[in-house]
């Protein structure tokens, strides 16, 4: 909470004094943009930082988490990764062999029309590259180093074992494909003070149940 209160403070003071050219952009549309990546950093790493965080709190589930994913994403996993197995093995050796901190993402590459695996260091989004979010894993060395220390295997064991919410990735599968919509999705959250506050606080309290299960039952 610590972490995600400063970026939402930033992104907001940035905003208030960047005036109309700024007042009126989405979040989505921040993370999307190499021009503000490159002319305004500061407000690019927070504000993508902000949507990382959210994005993440909703896929973890604090009930029926974990297992293997079914229907349409089942279906898409095997075809663009032989099996599910294959696709946990990328993501976990993706995560494992990334230096320093990070995000690691399944995406849908809407030209391509296929799911791929990318590990984006500090705020990186696979937005910025037209790649749609499916689902991700915090990398960064706070979400995981109290209780696993530099043990990153295995706190992505916990992560698909007991927490994925793999209807939520669904949901935005079939968002990315053009087959639905994401009801309360993070890609629509305003930057606009309190809306963002109460999104992102709500999240991390609704997803405090999963994380503590994680850590209790590492």
């Amino acid at each position: 909470l610590k972490h995600n209160a400063k970026y939402i403070e930033t992104v907001n003071q940035i905003v208030s004094e960047g005036g109309a050219s700024l007042k009126y952009l989405s979040m989505e549309q921040i993370v999307k943009s190499k021009a503000l990546k490159e002319s305004n950093p500061v407000l690019y790493n927070n504000a993508a930082q902000c949507w990382n965080h959210l994005f993440f709190f909703r896929c973890m589930s604090g009930s029926g988490g974990g297992g293997e994913p079914k229907g349409l994403l089942a279906k898409t996993i095997r075809r663009d990764f032989g099996s599910f197995d294959n696709l946990r093995k990328e993501m976990e050796s993706s995560s494992i062999k990334a230096f320093g901190s990070g995000w690691t993402w399944l995406g849908y590459d809407k030209k391509e029309k296929k799911l791929v695996v990318s590990t984006m260091t500090g705020a990186g989004n696979p937005l910025i590259e037209g790649i749609i979010p499916i689902l991700v894993i915090d990398m960064w060395e706070h979400a995981y180093y109290l209780d696993y220390q530099d043990n990153r295997k295995e706190y992505i064991n916990g992560f698909f074992d007991r927490l994925v919410n793999w209807k939520y990735a669904q949901q935005n599968l079939k968002h990315a494909m053009g087959k639905g919509i994401v009801p309360e999705t993070v890609h629509h959250v305003s930057h606009h003070g309190l809306p963002l506050v109460a999104a992102l606080f709500s999240a991390n309290l609704a997803k405090k149940t999963a994380v503590h299960m994680l850590f209790q039952q590492s």
